[in-house]
């Protein structure tokens, strides 16, 4: 099966902040906010993605890394 490969750079409790960081990370690449509920609470995960390969994504992710998302990382979904 084929897997998509994301590089996920923050979750918010906030839409506002998961935004704030989207429009920020925009110069980067395609930037979604998926919403995701964990133990009740809602949480916005600004992801970059869907990437292909491997090393797309780890470009992306040293991008993001470097501009200041330091706990930013690569997911398969």
């Amino acid at each position: 099966t084929a897997h998509n490969l994301y590089v996920q750079a923050g979750s918010f409790g906030s839409y506002q902040n998961a935004e704030k960081l989207a429009q920020n990370l925009a110069s980067h690449g395609v930037v979604n906010i998926s919403e995701a509920i964990v133990n009740g609470q809602t949480f916005y995960r600004v992801r970059l993605g869907p990437l292909q390969e491997i090393a797309d994504a780890d470009r992306v992710l040293s991008n993001v890394v470097n501009s200041g998302q330091k706990s930013a990382q690569i997911i398969v979904d």
